[in-house]
């Protein structure tokens, strides 16, 4: 089984097999100031190969700050995606998720999403935590010739 993609989004929903997101693909959050309240969105998708399908798969999505790995939020759940009948044998499923999270930053700086499948360490996103004014933003290096 494949992860295919773990997003950021503002928002994000699966509704009939098909991911919604407005917002998505961020890295950063801009904050006026700290502690900040956040609303984000984490989609998942995965891809289900024919001989992994028709069982139960767990999954944990974990939000922390790197720096002290402080955990900010998660969800844990399984997923199984069937055979559908009349699909060809050998067929690989999708399979997408959509979470979304209130969170409280407490401080500008480095944080993550991980996602574990059947307890292994799947995939992450990494994002900053800035203040809108700039400050905790990591000096730019000069561009090279």
């Amino acid at each position: 089984m494949d992860v295919d993609f773990l997003t950021l989004a503002d928002s994000a929903q699966v509704v009939g097999d098909k991911l919604y997101m407005l917002g998505g693909g961020w890295n950063f959050v801009n904050a006026p100031q700290f502690p900040a309240q956040h609303s984000m969105s984490v989609a998942v998708g995965f891809s289900v190969d024919w001989m992994e399908t028709n069982r139960r798969h767990d999954f944990r999505i974990e939000l922390r700050n790197e720096d002290d790995g402080h955990k900010l939020a998660d969800v844990a759940g399984q997923f199984e995606a069937g055979r559908p009948a009349g699909i060809p044998p050998g067929t690989t499923q999708k399979v997408l998720l959509a979470f979304s999270f209130a969170v409280s930053i407490e401080r500008a700086g480095q944080y993550v999403v991980r996602l574990f499948l059947n307890g292994q360490d799947a995939k992450h996103q990494a994002f900053m935590a800035i203040a809108a004014d700039g400050a905790g933003v990591p000096p730019q290096l000069p561009p090279s010739n």
